[in-house]
């Protein structure tokens, strides 16, 4: 979510929800590089050792607050204080994820609930935070980026081969050129996997699940 036609300077102010790892963590250290003011939450940001090496090697750039999605009055502290410290934000992103490996005979309702509160209740948290903030100052334009499979912690707990495995150096890179150059909706890659699983998604059902099952 950013600011609507807000051009790439090097005041702007971002504030990242899952930014202590993975994707999150690499995209801080590129903004940074460009001289951005960045504010990166998660659950213990504040002791993060990767973001206290990148606190002091860009003082006064980089500001951390812990913040449980799950719980709307924390988010409510958080964004108060991220507010306050710039008097706004320019662009906003939530990249908090949860995610369990689970077999359909042995569903977890527990780890559902779990990746229902950080991958889309927490989300919505958050939009109807800052959502009317940015869009009562400058109007906003939001975004989905949608990527392929990339190599974290998450995607670690993954026993099947997984296409095209980047490195989030790689998938940080790519997402920090897209969202300085496009104000497309919804922002993709690899394109070849893209290409397939849009392929999957019109051929009929038992077919596609033909070709899954043997990739599987």
């Amino acid at each position: 979510m950013k600011r609507w036609q807000q051009k790439c300077d090097a005041q702007k102010r971002i504030w990242i929800i899952g930014g202590s790892s993975g994707i999150g963590l690499c995209l801080v250290s590129l903004w940074l590089q460009q001289g951005f003011f960045v504010a990166v939450s998660s659950r213990n940001a504040c002791k993060n050792e990767a973001l206290s090496a990148l606190a002091s090697q860009y003082p006064n750039k980089i500001f951390c607050v812990d913040v449980d999605v799950s719980n709307q009055a924390d988010l409510q502290k958080a964004s108060d204080s991220v507010w306050q410290l710039w008097g706004g934000i320019d662009w906003c992103m939530y990249n908090a994820g949860a995610y369990e490996v689970m077999r359909f005979d042995r569903w977890n309702s527990e780890a559902f609930v779990r990746m229902n509160e950080t991958n889309y209740m927490g989300a919505v948290r958050f939009s109807t935070l800052v959502a009317p903030k940015m869009r009562l100052a400058f109007g906003i334009q939001v975004q989905v980026i949608n990527h392929g499979f990339v190599k974290t912690r998450l995607t670690a707990k993954n026993n099947f081969a997984m296409p095209q495995l980047m490195s989030p150096e790689v998938a940080a890179q790519y997402i920090f050129d897209a969202l300085v150059r496009s104000y497309r909706f919804e922002l993709y890659f690899p394109f070849a996997l893209r290409t397939f699983l849009r392929f999957l998604s019109i051929i009929p059902n038992t077919l596609a699940l033909k070709i899954t099952k043997k990739m599987l």
